[in-house]
């Protein structure tokens, strides 16, 4: 050890209480206050807060529940009172205009925005503001949550009967600002009431909490003297309690500190010849390192020789395993090409019997392809699965197929069928589902075209199946059939045209037709995101 390392350590001893410099401070403890009483002050504050904001949260929701309460409970009784008169005008008049009776009824009622009033199958009878109404799902009356998910307005539904019998329901939305004027008054008076009371709660802890730290202040100031260099500073002790047995404490330590100072210069002495011994045996231990770095550096140049030798191996191994995922790749090529041409010679196929069933019936050539334009534009608009999507695509193409074992006179006859040829006509499905369900589809092809002309009432045919029973499938491609058939021209009959053929799928929505497959293809002939093209070049599988 060299003579400026022991001076070094024979020096005197310093003592700094000044803020270190070997970690630098973390952005949070330079924004936190160092004092004891801005601490103690910003603690309590944040705590009183927290408290407040939870009373204040709690209070406005009960409040709001006790509002939203009060406004169900007033609401409803306005609306039975609605409901009972009109009732009433119902039975003492039954054939005249519900409208004026309903806007009657509704003029004394306060704070009414819209009434409706609808039959059993949903279709409006009389209505007052229906304007209101507008934009709004208001069939679906959830009672809200809170006032604001409410958004100002209840809406009710109240079932009509008159002389025992159900004859509709009334469908009422009631506003209530002057509810949310006295909620919102509330809030302001609680929050004033809140601020005010951290305030003073913080006036009296920043006041308290300086009496508390006044010790702990004078003895930090003390402790910056002797960081300075004056060892004989002593804290002033102002009681008994915690911060002046630390005060005594700590005078004690500086007198112990000053005696252990005098103790040093012996230690140092002491040390000087440890050192001394222990930098001999250093120097013994860096010449023993040396040694077995030499020997170290002889081994991994034989290690690096083996590993050479390994890695030669290895990449005669890994040209052995690209060769063999080549052959796998190519292997996988043939499959797919394979895969592709069993597809082209499905829609061959599929395509076949299509033009095979519409060159025997003239007027309705390419009726089965703009049905399945039609079915799987109703399809993807209702999120089906792309499986369900295609089979429905498949079956709508050759839904007909059937009819090739009609006589072509019954096709194409220019009048009306009698009983016996219509009940030969009305066996096709079935006959299509005996040609088809031989064939392996990944779809349900056979069973879409045995029940496309089944009704969810139990009206349809071949089986008379009901609701659910049907496919989904079959139930898209029903109305589909029925709206191409109505709008296109036919041997006995011209064309009747879209909107004829939208307002039979619209009055048998929910008897005849499924409710969801109706409403979806009328949303798509309303948006004009579909029209039947005006030719079509033959049916296709993909588009």
């Amino acid at each position: 050890m060299n003579r400026n390392t022991m001076e070094s350590v024979n020096s005197p001893v310093e003592i700094s209480l000044t803020k270190g410099q070997g970690r630098p401070l973390r952005l949070a403890e330079k924004l936190w206050p160092r004092r004891a009483r801005t601490k103690i002050f910003l603690v309590f504050t944040a705590v009183m807060s927290g408290f407040i904001v939870l009373f204040a949260a709690l209070f406005f929701r009960r409040f709001e529940e006790r509002s939203l309460r009060d406004i169900t409970a007033d609401a409803t009784a306005a609306a039975q009172t609605i409901s009972s008169h009109l009732a009433r005008g119902l039975e003492r008049n039954p054939a005249g205009d519900p409208g004026p009776l309903l806007a009657a009824v509704c003029e004394p009622v306060p704070g009414l925005n819209y009434a409706i009033f609808e039959d059993a199958s949903g279709r409006i009878l009389a209505s007052v503001n229906p304007e209101e109404a507008a934009g709004r799902v208001y069939r679906e009356n959830a009672p809200p949550l809170s006032l604001k998910e409410s958004k100002g307005l209840l809406g009710l539904a109240v079932p009509l009967t008159a002389g025992g019998d159900s004859i509709g329901r009334l469908l009422v939305g009631f506003s209530f600002p002057e509810k949310l004027e006295a909620l919102g008054r509330e809030r302001g008076r609680a929050v004033a009431i809140g601020l005010l009371a951290l305030a003073l709660s913080s006036a009296f802890v920043f006041l308290a909490s300086g009496i508390f730290t006044r010790p702990l202040t004078q003895l930090t100031r003390t402790t910056e003297r002797i960081a300075a260099g004056d060892l004989s500073q002593r804290a002033r002790i102002y009681s008994r309690d915690e911060a002046g047995l630390l005060a005594r404490s700590f005078n004690a330590m500086m007198d112990g500190l000053e005696r252990s100072h005098r103790d040093f210069e012996g230690v140092n002495r002491s040390l000087e010849e440890r050192v001394d011994a222990r930098s001999r045996e250093l120097e013994r231990e860096i010449l023993e390192r040396h040694r077995i770095e030499q020997e170290l550096r002889l081994v991994r140049n034989e290690l690096d020789e083996r590993v050479e030798k390994r890695t030669e191996k290895l990449s005669r191994v890994n040209e052995d395993l690209h060769g063999s995922v080549r052959e796998r790749r190519r292997a996988e090529d043939q499959l797919q090409n394979s895969l592709k041409r069993l597809e082209r010679a499905l829609e061959g196929t599929v395509k076949a019997w299509s033009l095979t069933g519409e060159m025997r019936d003239f007027y309705t050539a390419g009726h089965q392809c703009r049905v399945a334009s039609l079915a799987v534009a109703m399809a993807e608009e209702m999120h089906l699965s792309w499986e369900k999507v295609e089979g429905l695509r498949v079956a709508g193409i050759i839904h007909d197929i059937g009819k090739i074992a009609m006589p072509a006179e019954i096709l194409a006859k220019p009048s009306r069928l009698t009983k016996t040829e219509f009940q030969l006509i009305k066996d096709h499905p079935r006959i299509g589902y005996e040609i088809v369900k031989s064939i392996e589809f990944p779809w349900p092809v056979a069973h879409i075209i045995l029940q496309h002309h089944e009704r969810v009432d139990g009206s349809g045919y071949p089986e008379g199946l009901l609701g659910e029973a049907i496919l989904l499938e079959a139930r898209i491609l029903a109305v589909a059939d029925v709206v191409e058939a109505l709008s296109s021209h036919r041997p006995y009959r011209p064309a009747l045209g879209i909107e004829k053929a939208l307002e039979e799928i619209r009055r048998g929505r929910g008897i005849r037709y499924d409710m969801r497959v109706v409403d979806t293809c009328l949303k798509l002939f309303r948006d004009r995101r579909f029209s039947f093209p005006v030719a079509s070049s033959g049916p296709a599988l993909h588009q």
